[in-house]
């Protein structure tokens, strides 16, 4: 039995499989909340260059999973409590 042409199970780009593993690590709390994302090193560590990596972690930030820091890079989202409280 094939799946409908119009479903979507996986990511078919390389940024898309990064955000993947990426996001089930989060969640899965491999990634802590503040923890430091290095491009360069996630990168290295799933055998791509670092442009799908910042796609991938962009797509995380509008999951609310990640923040960008401009100059500084990017981390695991820590909520505060008044994002708490609006969630």
């Amino acid at each position: 039995m094939s799946a409908s042409p119009d479903i979507i199970d996986t990511p078919r780009t390389v940024s898309g499989l990064v955000a993947e593993r990426l996001r089930a690590q989060i969640v899965a709390g491999e990634l802590a909340s503040g923890t430091k994302l290095r491009q360069v090193e996630i990168a290295r560590r799933f055998g791509v260059s670092t442009t799908p990596v910042r796609e991938a972690l962009a797509a995380l930030q509008r999951e609310g999973l990640v923040r960008l820091h401009p100059q500084r890079g990017a981390a695991v989202f820590v909520p505060t409590v008044e994002d708490l409280r609006e969630h």
